[in-house]
């Protein structure tokens, strides 16, 4: 996965690349999820070799309900919803959507427009960062929990199960910290 470079992008200014980047690595995640153990899936993900596509093997929304199901979410069906609208959020960078780049890719003064793709460290660049990194580990989680669930015994990889547990624990203190520092309110409210 490429959370790493996610970091090292944010450290640097660089939020709106940091989003675009984790959009790659949510398809990846739930790529991963989605095929599981599935033999057919994985076959017709490794046929998927047309390089005029641009498209993934399976589409993202069902892809996400699939791996959800896979990973035993309790209410995949609901969390499908929430996870495409966070995918969303996450592709608007990288298709140049303008609800996003009023925000992070323009700087307005009294006289003049400036457009810009970094370094920015304003309070809107740290909000997307920081957005970018807690769905980096995230998704980083749900593709190594599926990997575990169906690719390790249970054996010998207590230590392992362990250290992503804690990836899971580290999460949610990471998005409890969002929501205590910009609260809930919808980005771009009534566009949904």
């Amino acid at each position: 996965m490429t959370s790493g470079r996610s970091y090292l992008l944010t450290l640097t200014g660089y939020s709106v690349q940091a989003v675009t980047l984790v959009s790659s690595m949510f398809e990846t995640a739930y790529c991963i999820a989605a095929i599981g153990s599935n033999q057919c899936l994985a076959k017709k993900w490794v046929e998927h070799n047309d390089p005029k596509t641009t498209r993934s093997f399976m589409n993202v929304k069902d892809m996400i309900s699939k791996g959800l199901r896979n990973l035993d979410h309790p209410d995949p069906t609901a969390q499908t919803e929430i996870e495409y609208r966070v995918y969303r959020q996450l592709c608007m960078p990288k298709h140049s959507n303008p609800l996003f780049q009023k925000h992070h890719g323009l700087i307005f003064t009294h006289d003049e427009v400036i457009a810009m793709n970094g370094p920015n460290i304003s309070e809107n660049s740290i909000k997307a960062s920081w957005f970018a990194l807690e769905h980096a580990v995230r998704l980083s989680y749900i593709a190594l929990s599926s990997f575990i669930n169906n690719c390790l015994s249970a054996e010998n990889n207590d230590d392992l199960i362990e250290q992503v547990k804690l990836i899971g624990v580290r999460r949610k203190e990471l998005e409890a910290e969002a929501i205590q520092r910009w609260g809930t309110e919808d980005p771009f409210p009534g566009k949904w």
